[in-house]
């Protein structure tokens, strides 16, 4: 039964061993082509074992005994798989190497894919900024104060004279309709005084009259600011700034010239006193 199994693989050796030991030794020639350093360790193994032979042959000098066979090809083999060892090595440098500059190549497309991911992102915050303008510019009223005058008030109906200023105008609307109008003024001498007219709504192409009594004892003079506050369709809240400084083009010193320098729709309670803030110390 051995002996037909040892028969039939030396049979099996026979006819197909050329056959794949010249397939290997052509693969094995085509990668020492690719790779300097496996090509020089092919060659130097093929060179380095054909030393041996060659000697063997002329010397017809070999090893008898197990003992001396294993001396024989402990140091036959010993030097070429020490060179492998270092071709190995080298390899594994040369590999982690390349594995590097992949890591790196890969870190820089992803820098670009991220530098570019940002690009799209300022794209599109521009374009969601440009399209919330154009939401507040289509739902934004188109505002103009006219007609204001101002006159300081002495009332004695209460049996004592108190002193109080008044001031009269008409609020225009030529763009979208608002509801819930609040005008109110400041200046150097007064806080704050809020219109007593109760402007429910303001749509377009039409004017409401207003008027505001300031407070008692005081004096109206110099530059005013108007602030007018209102909310527009779906309740979003909307305020204006007019300064108001006095008319020359007028007989009257009391007349009053308004110059909108500040208009803006959709601001929280927070914008709105920050804008307050900055009407205030720029135009007072």
């Amino acid at each position: 039964m051995l002996s037909k199994r040892l028969t039939k693989g030396l049979s099996w050796l026979t006819d197909n061993g050329p056959r794949k030991a010249k397939h290997y030794w052509g693969r094995a020639k085509e990668k020492a082509n690719e790779d300097e350093l496996f090509g020089f360790g092919l060659w130097a193994t093929v060179a380095y074992f054909l030393g041996p032979v060659l000697l063997l042959i002329v010397f017809a000098k070999w090893p008898s005994g197990l003992n001396e066979w294993g001396d024989f090809l402990a140091g036959a083999f010993g030097p070429v798989a020490f060179l492998w060892l270092v071709i190995g090595y080298l390899q594994q440098g040369k590999e982690l190497r390349n594995s590097s500059e992949a890591l790196k190549e890969q870190a820089r497309e992803l820098n670009a894919a991220v530098h570019q991911h940002e690009q799209m992102v300022r794209v599109t915050e521009a374009q969601l900024e440009q399209g919330q303008r154009a939401y507040a510019y289509s739902i934004a009223p188109t505002l103009n104060i006219k007609n204001v005058s101002r006159c300081n008030v002495r009332d004695n109906t209460k049996g004592s004279e108190s002193l109080y200023f008044s001031l009269t105008g008409k609020i225009q609307n030529s763009g979208n309709s608002i509801h819930a109008v609040s005008i109110s003024v400041t200046g150097n001498d007064i806080e704050y005084a809020t219109t007593d007219s109760n402007i429910k709504h303001l749509d377009k192409g039409t004017s409401e009259k207003f008027s505001i009594r300031g407070p008692e004892g005081k004096h109206s003079r110099g530059v005013l600011l108007m602030e007018v506050q209102f909310s527009v369709p779906g309740n979003e809240v909307g305020i204006a700034f007019f300064r108001l400084t006095p008319n020359y083009n007028t007989k009257s010193n009391d007349d009053l010239e308004a110059s909108l320098i500040f208009c803006e729709v959709n601001v929280s309670d927070r914008e709105i006193l920050d804008m307050q803030r900055k009407m205030h110390s720029i135009h007072l």
